[in-house]
């Protein structure tokens, strides 16, 4: 309606929608800030963008001013153990917390608003104790930004051996392994970022659980090296494999996966050893992980597990990459029922602590 309502008052986003070219969301992000002088270069910039996209330009065209920085404790009610208040009711369930919101307010700053439990606020206040006058105490954001560069140099550690004393390496890659200075190298060459380009120029550009993709396949004797490596994220990971080996291909080898995989009742259960970190193959593109996962899912299913449920559980079966399947589907029940149990505990109503941050 209200999507309707504007588009009388600007007949041009009649004909957008209909070619695809704006979505209703759109339309209703941007009613309140068009005007006969800006709807048509506004219409226009926020044409095949997504929400997120649509954000940033209207907080770019109109900006906010940044919000004062707060921490406060929100009043999660009194507790009532022994439920004697006539009117609590037996299973009380409290007033659901709304989830984490980062939204644009000019070109050049965020508002970020979550809550945060107590254990997370103990943590910041020890890290800003550990920092001492280095940030001054109300100064969230430099505390935030600290300690995601010390995570972000961790993770690119693990994933693409970035490093700032690189040890200078002559030797070649050994089969599927990727050496540290051909990651290295392929991380430079690709920008840390999805290079694929569709038929219509746009470049994805994702950062999002990147995969190191050989352009040509390791199975048609393509080597792991820098000029034969790129970056994909998953969806076009999975399109690169399509296209050189058939789609009909792919979906049939996930099929005969799944239609292999017997039923969990014909199998007897072992308990599954602990994971064993050093023991873990090197799987640098995932390849190995993604195949558990597509042996696991098939048996959740078979319990009535919905498609989510069962991926969300095939995924805590990772780090036992290489054991037994049985002892990965009864790994992935338990930790499945204990977060049943988990849910269904009644708990104290604990109070949180809300922040309203402001991140430059």
């Amino acid at each position: 309606i209200q999507a309707a309502k504007t588009a009388s008052k600007f007949p041009d986003i009649f004909a957008l929608v209909a070619k695809g070219r704006l979505h209703l969301s759109a339309v209703c992000m941007l009613a309140p800030k068009l005007t006969p002088e800006n709807a048509p270069g506004l219409l226009e910039a926020a044409t095949h963008q997504s929400k997120t996209s649509i954000a940033s330009l209207l907080a770019e065209r109109f900006p906010k001013p940044d919000v004062p920085t707060s921490i406060r404790p929100v009043d999660a009610g009194s507790y009532d153990p022994d439920h004697m208040a006539t009117d609590a009711p037996l299973f009380g369930i409290g007033a659901p917390v709304p989830p984490a919101r980062v939204a644009p307010l000019s070109a050049e700053s965020y508002e970020l608003r979550c809550t945060l439990g107590k254990q997370l606020h103990e943590k910041l206040c020890y890290v800003q104790a550990l920092l001492g006058s280095a940030v001054a105490s109300n100064d969230i954001p430099a505390v935030l930004e600290l300690a995601l560069d010390a995570l972000a140099e961790a993770k690119e550690k693990q994933k693409f051996a970035v490093t700032s004393r690189p040890r200078k390496h002559a030797g070649k890659a050994q089969g599927r392994h990727i050496p540290a200075h051909i990651r290295r190298a392929v991380l430079e060459k690709e920008g840390g970022r999805c290079t694929f380009v569709s038929g219509n120029g746009t470049l994805c550009g994702s950062q999002h659980d990147l995969h190191f993709d050989h352009i040509v396949p390791f199975a048609c004797d393509g080597q792991s090296t820098a000029d034969n490596l790129r970056l994909r994220c998953p969806a076009h990971n999975r399109l690169e494999a399509d296209r050189q080996f058939g789609r009909g291909f792919m979906d049939r080898k996930v099929e005969e996966a799944r239609q292999a995989a017997p039923r969990m009742h014909e199998e007897s259960a072992t308990e599954a050893p602990p994971a064993n970190p050093e023991a873990t193959p090197y799987d640098p593109d995932h390849t190995a992980i993604l195949e558990q996962r597509e042996a696991i899912i098939p048996y959740l299913l078979a319990l009535d597990f919905n498609r989510e449920d069962a991926r969300r559980a095939a995924a805590w079966c990772d780090h036992m990459l290489g054991q037994p399947l049985n002892a990965l589907v009864k790994y992935a029940l338990q930790q499945q029922m204990k977060l049943k149990r988990e849910r269904c505990t009644v708990q104290p109503r604990m109070s949180a602590t809300a922040t309203s941050v402001a991140g430059r």
